[in-house]
């Protein structure tokens, strides 16, 4: 009888100690069998985003990974998706306008941070677009907004590509390039 409660109790130990010893490696090491994610850009609050700046190829996925309490609203280059708590969500770097700078906005915060999106032909160099070359790319409409969000910087962002504008402007600029939601006619009944 002692016999086969020291057995069970040696079982037991041994049991314990194994789960005791995955346990930790799982903590310093992370679980070998769940794929690391690449591209990471972890959302605490609006204000508080990491890393600030991402740089990706185009055609690579981008994670926003929710490890806030409350759920959020993301918007970057005309993709707008909702973001619950301890949520991550995939969006590829596909975006319309091809390589660049991307603000993404995040509830009532205009430019929570940035993706610049690279070629994926290069090997992480970028020579980005200059204010002028993008200008001279976009329709009519857009040209007005620009103008209109630089205000008395226009000229000097337009002939001097190395000018930065002031952050309140590039909020604007980003604004400008950002297609418009269309409206849905509401209907009532009478």
């Amino acid at each position: 009888m002692i016999n086969k409660k020291i057995k069970i109790f040696i079982y037991t130990a041994v049991f314990v100690f194994l789960v005791g010893v995955i346990g930790i490696y799982l903590l310093i090491y992370g679980n070998p069998f769940v794929p690391k994610l690449k591209n990471v850009i972890k959302i605490t609050d609006c204000s508080s985003v990491s890393p600030s700046i991402l740089t990706v190829k185009l055609g690579d996925e981008i994670n926003f990974m929710n490890i806030g309490k409350n759920g959020h609203n993301l918007d970057i280059a005309s993709s707008v998706f909702a973001l619950k708590a301890g949520e991550t969500k995939k969006i590829t770097a596909n975006f319309t306008m091809g390589a660049g700078s991307y603000g993404y906005g995040c509830d009532s915060t205009l430019v929570a941070g940035q993706v610049r999106v690279t070629p994926a032909n290069t090997e992480g160099n970028i020579t980005p677009k200059s204010f002028k070359e993008l200008y001279d790319t976009v329709s009519d409409s857009i040209e007005s907004c620009l103008k209109t969000a630089l205000g008395s910087d226009f000229d000097k962002s337009y002939s001097d590509s190395s000018h930065i504008p002031s952050m309140s402007a590039i909020t604007k600029v980003n604004v400008c390039l950002v297609p418009p939601t269309p409206v849905v006619p509401s209907t009532t009944k009478n």
